[in-house]
């Protein structure tokens, strides 16, 4: 009968048990912590992608601009956002494992907002060393991505930073290799040299490098609290 209840009890009728403990004040802050992080994370990735279809858009519908003469803008906003679906669909394979991988989506999104942005604020042909921070900037993105998808696996930190690494530099090779198979085509707007393509491979490889190493040491901090293996 409800009178025989504590009047201390929960809402839901089921009063503590001697011996037991509710949640910690340390415990619920964290909870409260994790929950605010997921919730901006889901939102400026939401943001995120936005902006980037914004701007697909206005390059679509304004292909006849200079800034955007022999840029492909109609086969770059099928493929970004072709690209953009490759994470979430990823994780429903995957069985949609908790939590959703945001700020892995969050980074992904970064290197497309970045090349769009080029050439939507004509930076790419106004500002010299804008491409060479956007090369490096661009593969920092793209390596963090991968190593915040590869921190839910728990491998060995040196691991997880080498194969960052490894992934940043075999991609950007495979893209220059791309950028110059589009130039022989015929296609205009593209003007590749050795100099510029030995400074884009640096770039990238520097901003795979650092994100990697930053990686890496991210594993090796969370490793410390990983259970032990019973194998």
């Amino acid at each position: 009968p409800d009178s025989w209840k504590c009047p201390h009890s929960p809402p839901d009728g089921k009063a503590f048990r001697p011996g037991t403990r509710g949640p910690t004040p340390l415990a619920v802050g964290t909870r409260a912590s994790l929950f605010s992080a997921v919730r901006s994370a889901r939102l400026l990735n939401l943001a995120a992608k936005a902006l980037l279809i914004a701007m697909l858009l206005f390059a679509v519908a304004n292909t006849d601009m200079p800034r955007f003469a022999g840029k492909a803008m109609e086969v770059r906003a099928v493929l970004y956002t072709l690209a953009m679906l490759l994470i979430p669909a990823g994780w429903v394979l995957r069985g949609r494992a908790r939590p959703y991988p945001y700020v892995a989506d969050l980074l992904f999104a970064g290197p497309f907002l970045v090349d769009v942005a080029g050439n939507v604020f004509y930076l790419y042909d106004s500002v010299v060393w804008f491409d060479d921070v956007a090369h490096a900037v661009t593969w920092m993105l793209l390596v963090l991505a991968l190593g915040a998808l590869l921190l839910r696996l728990r491998l060995t930190p040196w691991i997880t930073a080498a194969l960052c690494i490894g992934f940043g530099s075999v991609s950007h090779v495979l893209w220059e290799i791309g950028e110059y198979l589009i130039m022989i085509s015929g296609t205009t707007g593209l003007q590749l040299t050795y100099g510029d393509t030995v400074g884009d491979l640096a770039a990238s490889l520097s901003g795979s490098v650092i994100a990697g190493l930053l990686i890496g040491r991210i594993a090796t901090r969370s490793s410390s609290s990983w259970p032990p293996s019973s194998g």
